[in-house]
């Protein structure tokens, strides 16, 4: 028998992170400010973590990829 494996994942960037967004030195400072993409993708990476110890049990693997 096969096992069925699942997974979810997220498209995300690294413009959600606020280590990466917050240091002035960092080439993502140089980024146009948003009131709606940089806060989306940081919840985004919220709901990813949260997704994943919540589906853990249900063996759903969940991920998040910034390309880029």
């Amino acid at each position: 028998m096969v096992a069925l494996v699942c997974r979810l994942v997220n498209v995300s960037s690294h413009a959600g992170s606020p280590t990466l967004t917050g240091d002035p030195d960092r080439p993502f400072a140089a980024l146009l400010p948003s009131a709606a993409y940089t806060p989306s993708k940081a919840a985004l990476s919220a709901l990813t973590v949260q997704c994943a110890n919540e589906l853990r049990k249900e063996h759903i693997l969940v991920n998040a990829v910034a390309p880029g």
